[in-house]
């Protein structure tokens, strides 16, 4: 029995392209029906698809036809129902973001890659950081923190030539009063980003106790 295949392509040209030329060789099914879904296109096409397909069985496969691909396989045409087979599964357990808004409004959703919380304006974020109940930095002046799943940091994990099997604490433009970087005891990360950022992340790392 032939596998069901459920291709989905970023709007780019060439990923359009291999959606043409890999639905002449293998068909074309409903998302619903299928045994695998294959993403055409980059890293940022593989999250869209992971949200969109969250609700479905089948698992997704992606194949690069952007630029980078960190989460994505080589784009090859022969043999992909067997490719798909051999796949090795990797489970991906995605945040759940839980925001208390200024007027009391409770928004939730998923975080595959990170959750962001930015400064609505011109002027710098003061933040406090609490990880499991217990407040970790009593005050951050930046311009925003990212949590980062180890799929989403996978290129700041990469770039210091860390281990990638933890969550990160990523800090955008930071100041702090005291030289201290605050992490999770439980293997989450922090990278700061600025022009010199490789060189101070190493001065600065500590772990809290």
């Amino acid at each position: 029995m032939s596998e069901k295949i459920a291709f989905l392509a970023a709007d780019t040209d060439s990923a359009q392209a291999a959606l043409h030329e890999l639905t002449e060789i293998y068909g074309q099914c409903d998302f619903k029906e299928a045994d695998y879904i294959v993403a055409l296109g980059g890293d940022g096409f593989m999250l869209q698809t992971l949200h969109l397909c969250q609700n479905f069985r089948a698992p997704v496969y992606g194949m690069n036809r952007g630029t980078v691909g960190f989460m994505m396989n080589a784009y090859e045409t022969d043999a992909l129902p067997l490719r798909l087979s051999n796949a090795e599964e990797q489970i991906i357990n995605p945040l759940i973001m839980k925001a208390t808004l200024v007027d009391g409004k409770v928004e939730t959703a998923l975080a595959i890659n990170e959750v962001s919380l930015l400064r609505a304006g011109p002027q710098a974020a003061k933040l406090q950081i609490w990880v499991d109940n217990r407040q970790r930095m009593d005050e951050l002046v930046c311009d925003g923190v990212l949590v980062a799943t180890p799929a989403g940091s996978t290129a700041y994990n990469y770039s210091a030539h860390e281990q990638n099997n933890c969550m990160r604490l990523i800090l955008l433009a930071w100041q702090l009063k005291h030289h201290r970087i605050l992490v999770h005891p439980f293997a989450v990360g922090y990278q700061p980003i600025f022009a010199a950022w490789q060189l101070v992340a190493q001065l600065l790392k500590a772990i809290l106790h």
